[in-house]
């Protein structure tokens, strides 16, 4: 059973700081509500939480500190050639990237969403994600 504190943040609740050490209210009320968009394991908030915080680094310290919130398909093109492709210790599987594309999938839909995104940062192909309306597709 979750054990909430006094403004309904559970305990043991992921959440991602900036290289700065800055808290992103609106990335980390993402976390918090992953449950309510289909996420509900504890394993896999921690997943979504630490592939998003990947992501986030990534473009802090290979795309000239661009924030989650201003990136686009050229950045996430550069992660994945970084991901996939380069050898080396941060090389991932096919499996691992999929699972990271997922979770930076369901981050853009909860932000469309919520309103602060605008448009979609990257170009999905025929995706189904969990909202809190039941299904929905992006492309």
């Amino acid at each position: 059973m979750a054990v909430l504190d006094r403004v309904g943040v559970r305990e043991g609740q992921p959440f991602i700081l900036g290289g700065d050490g800055s808290y992103d209210l609106q990335l980390n009320r993402f976390l918090r509500e992953l449950p309510s968009w289909g996420v509900r394991a504890e394993n896999s908030v921690l997943g979504y939480a630490r592939d998003v915080l990947l992501f986030v680094r990534f473009l802090e310290t290979s795309r000239y500190g661009t924030s989650i919130w201003a990136c686009d398909g050229d950045d996430l093109r550069a992660y994945r050639r970084v991901r996939l492709r380069c050898g080396g210790p941060g090389a991932v599987s096919v499996g691992t990237w999929n699972r990271s594309v997922a979770a930076l999938d369901k981050w853009v839909a909860w932000s469309l969403d919520a309103g602060l995104l605008k448009r979609a940062p990257f170009r999905y192909v025929d995706k189904t994600v969990m909202t809190p309306a039941g299904p929905a597709g992006s492309t």
